[in-house]
């Protein structure tokens, strides 16, 4: 099991890149630049793939390379770029942190259409104070309607606040995406799960690494 220490520096330079130093808003978030470290953990990834593959511009797929290499995570090899054993690490870390979907479901309206995102960076929520700190995310992010639960390996789902009998409905959905996805949470300390309407895309997860990084920060001591 990963130092959780490890992790949130993990989280903190997905944040500062996804950021940026500058007021202007970039035009990728913190998972497509998670996603986008995966790409090149497969091989060399030039800017046509990686604007392809995870949705965003020519600029802002230049202003993502140029903050990766800047952060050391990447390196260019030839005209592409190549991961760094930094920026490997960082993967490795975040392993994890994964979007399910598109799933369809029987919940009404944005809700019928719905991806399932899942982190094991963020402690599950167990109560609705801790399903509001992450929810607050999702809100600054335009994601909503969504429903925020826990998982805990390899059968327990809980959302809480939710009434008993959409719950039921929720957890099997939850249940039957894990059961058919690559990506499997085995943190034994569980996971957070949003499910959000489809075109939430991948803010859902960045929310999820937003909230997680902010969890860290606030528990380092003070200097």
């Amino acid at each position: 099991m990963l130092d959780q220490q490890y992790v949130c520096e993990a989280l903190a330079s997905l944040v500062r890149i996804a950021r940026g130093s500058g007021a202007a808003v970039r035009g990728f978030d913190e998972y497509q630049v998670l996603e986008a470290l995966r790409l090149m953990v497969r091989g060399p990834l030039g800017r046509p793939t990686l604007e392809r593959e995870i949705g965003i511009g020519e600029a802002s797929a230049k202003t993502l390379l140029r903050s990766l290499r800047e952060a050391g995570l990447a390196e260019r090899c030839g005209t592409a770029h190549c991961v760094t054993e930094k920026g490997l690490a960082v993967v490795k870390a975040l392993r994890e942190i994964c979007i399910i979907g598109p799933l369809e479901t029987d919940l009404p309206g944005d809700l019928s259409k719905i991806v399932l995102a899942a982190s094991s960076a963020i402690e599950p929520p167990i109560d609705v104070v801790s399903v509001h700190h992450v929810r607050d995310h999702l809100v600054a992010r335009s994601c909503k309607p969504v429903v925020i639960g826990a998982y805990w390996p390899p059968e327990t789902v809980r959302f809480p606040g939710v009434p008993p009998e959409t719950e039921r409905a929720l957890v099997e959905v939850a249940l039957e995406a894990f059961a058919r996805a690559q990506c499997a949470i085995e943190s034994e300390r569980g996971a957070a799960l949003v499910l959000a309407p489809h075109r939430c895309g991948s803010k859902a997860a960045a929310a999820l690494i937003a909230a997680a990084a902010e969890k860290c920060l606030a528990g380092k001591p003070r200097p």
